[in-house]
């Protein structure tokens, strides 16, 4: 279905009368650019780049840390080989690093890399971005009357109007709704429609790749730049089914929380001429939103990130400018991108290609202040194997000492198991950073394989 295009009749006295008594009651001050200022509660820092992975002066590069014995890395690379023969699996390829790389079989290939596409987009965003960054979502008055809701990509509005929110400290669409109805009770004339303007996102919204049972399936959903817990219909549950029409169910739900008698709810990707803002959320800081992306591998919310990147390096903020965005990002940082295609930054597209290299160097410090803002935050957010997120239920049997020992993003797709993250080892507490990915094979072996050389990784790591 055609995405309605709203026309805005000339400027009429009536018009006139309601934005000259709306600035009159509220006392409403523009900034030149004519978009609202942070209130002082929501205040953060400019969105400023992180210092980036390579030392430059002034930063303090990792002291060299000492490689691990000799006679113990041939252990581990003699289990880690033996394991992944007794496999079978030929479709793979993986890598082994601490200080150095260790262990590789097929790094440099290309493959499917599924969900560790988010490491990607993780390590790209927290070099790029302020890490305290939010996004606003904001409803303004028209020049005909109409309300506009404009949202520049929180994907995570709560429904709740109360007790704990779905995503992590997210923003209440119930506090943006009594900000404009306070406004809205001085007008004269109420207003008749609710336009949900989508034009802050560029190109389609479902990306090559993708399959649109997903959506049901509640993988995915539509991408626009304001959505309500995600599309999802209901928030009890991380993969519950998602709408089609995400724009659509924000403005219906924003138009139920108004009360406003005849309100009309409409989409429209065209820019409408608005005059005064009634009202503004923000999201949780961006740590906060990769928080969630990372630990539950949540597609949308990998989708919005993305395009957060592509904004700040002044790229489109679409499919394939946050796509482009990522990997200039992380390249930028000393991240090898040969071989790398994508074609979203979640993971779910079917033609994405990564090498288990690219994906294992996301999770490598290079510098202390790369350890320190963005590696560490990365790996604090990981699912923990046996104990959270999407490892909860992994590494049972005769993987389960390896429990609560594995920090790692998974991906799954059809014939696609991958893992990647980082073991401490059981006997010095080494970090060794791994990725491996499986393709062309059902996900129970495949599934198994990947957990079996992280296992391996904790038991015979020195």
């Amino acid at each position: 279905m055609r995405t309605p295009h709203v026309q805005f009749r000339p400027r009429s006295a009536t018009a006139g009368l309601l934005v000259s008594l709306l600035l009159c009651a509220t006392a409403v001050a523009f900034p030149a650019d004519g978009q609202a200022a942070l209130p002082p509660d929501h205040s953060h820092p400019p969105a400023t780049a992180l210092p980036t992975v390579s030392a430059q002066p002034g930063q303090t590069a990792l002291p060299a840390q000492p490689a691990p014995s000799g006679s113990c890395t041939l252990t581990m690379r003699k289990a880690l080989t033996s394991t992944l023969q007794a496999s079978g699996i030929t479709s793979f390829g993986g890598v082994v690093s601490s200080s150095i790389e260790l262990w590789q079989s097929g790094a440099s290939r290309p493959l499917a890399p599924a969900s560790v596409t988010k490491l990607l987009t993780a390590s790209a965003a927290l070099h790029t971005l302020n890490p305290n960054r939010r996004q606003e979502t904001g409803v303004y008055l028209a020049i005909d009357g109409s309300l506009v809701v404009r949202g520049t990509g929180d994907v995570t509005l709560s429904r709740r109007a109360t007790g704990p929110t779905f995503y992590r400290n997210a923003a209440r669409l119930s506090d943006l709704a009594r900000q404009v109805s306070d406004k809205v009770k001085l007008l004269p004339i109420k207003p008749k429609r609710l336009i949900v303007d989508t034009s802050y996102y560029t190109g389609p919204t479902m990306a090559h790749g993708w399959d649109r049972w997903d959506i049901g399936g509640g993988s995915i959903a539509p991408i626009v730049p304001a959505m309500l817990d995600g599309a999802r219909i209901y928030d009890t549950g991380w993969y519950n089914p998602r709408t089609a029409t995400p724009s659509l169910q924000l403005g219906a739900t924003l138009a139920q929380y108004l009360n406003v008698k005849g309100l009309t709810v409409e989409v429209a990707d065209s820019t409408p001429l608005a005059l005064l803002p009634l009202g503004k959320v923000y999201s949780a800081p961006l740590t906060d939103r990769v928080h969630d992306m990372l630990l539950y591998s949540d597609n949308v919310l990998a989708e919005s990130i993305g395009r957060e990147v592509a904004k700040a390096l002044a790229k489109p903020a679409s499919f394939h400018g946050a796509a482009s965005a990522v990997l200039t990002a992380i390249g930028t940082n000393g991240i090898p991108t040969t071989g790398a295609i994508l074609h979203d930054t979640s993971g779910l597209s079917t033609y994405n290609r990564l090498s288990a290299r690219t994906v294992a160097e996301t999770l490598r410090p290079h510098t202390l202040v790369d350890k320190t803002q963005v590696t560490d935050i990365i790996e604090a957010n990981l699912p923990v194997a046996g104990q959270s997120g999407t490892l909860r239920y992994r590494f049972g049997g005769q993987n389960a000492a390896a429990r609560g020992h594995i920090r790692a993003k998974t991906g799954s797709l059809n014939n696609v198991s991958t893992l990647a993250g980082i073991v401490y080892s059981l006997r010095t507490s080494t970090p060794y950073y791994f990725a491996f990915l499986v393709n062309d094979t059902a996900y129970w072996p495949a599934t198994s394989l990947v957990d079996n050389l992280a296992a391996v990784l904790y038991r015979t790591g020195c």
